[in-house]
Order: structure tokens, then sequence, then C-alpha cells
């Protein structure tokens, strides 16, 4: 039973050595986009989703397909769009109590730096506090 989920979209790393936490639209200055990704490409930038025994992984999707396949995730991406595709992970309760044992994996490409870098992301989290009974 899905009660909630972790949805992640545009990853960006900038070269910068101080790594702002306001809102990209409050921000001033903060370095040179070096990797963007919005998750739009078919190889998903690189980007792998797996997990360690049963299946329960990231998908990536747009909001219009969750929507028609009954996903709990967002209708639309950060953007806006019904056909902006993010990750997402449906948070799954396996029993009657708040524990979820399951672990879902993202991994990126490697980023070999040797400077200092700033990671944003943009993300969605619902988790429904109605239990089963």
């Amino acid at each position: 039973m899905s009660d909630g989920y972790f949805a992640l979209d545009d990853f960006l790393i900038l070269e910068t050595d101080v790594c702002d936490t306001r809102p990209p639209s409050a921000a001033v200055g903060g370095g040179s986009s070096e990797y963007e990704c919005d998750f739009e490409s078919e190889d998903a930038c690189g980007f792998t989703a797996y997990t360690e025994g049963e299946q329960f992984d990231f998908v990536r999707v747009t909001g219009l397909q969750a929507e028609e396949h009954g996903m709990q995730f967002p209708t639309t991406d950060r953007h806006g769009s019904g056909e902006g595709h993010y990750f997402g992970v449906e948070r799954v309760r396996t029993d009657n109590t708040d524990t979820v044992y399951k672990v879902a994996y993202l991994e990126s490409p490697l980023f070999d730096r040797t400077y200092d870098i700033c990671l944003r992301f943009w993300y969605s989290i619902a988790v429904s506090k109605q239990r089963r009974k």
C-alpha cells in the first residue's frame, strides 16, 4: 500500500565555494553552472535507479504518466509541466506499523572534482499520517 512519495527533479552542480541555501529566485550571484540535468533525456543524464532485494525503485515518470497509472506522485514537474520528467519513489508500508524497511537508490554519474562545488536539487515529499487498520 502506497501512502506517500519522494520525488526528485532538476539536479544542478555549481562551481563555487559558497553554497547559497536560499531559493534560486532569491539568490544573488553563486557561480557558474557546470552540470545540469532536468531528467528529460532518455538516459536520465546517467542516473541509475536500483535496489537491493525486493523491487522498490525510483522510476522516471511525468506527472501525466503518474496520474494515468494511479501513482501517488506530483501531477507536474517542478516547472509546472505535466509532461516534464522527474524521478519518484512511493513509500510502501510493509505492515501495520510506521516502520518502512525497504530502501531505494538513485545513483548519479561519478563527478571527479578538485574544487568546491554546490549541489542543488528540487524535491517533493508527501506522507500520509493515516494508518491501516
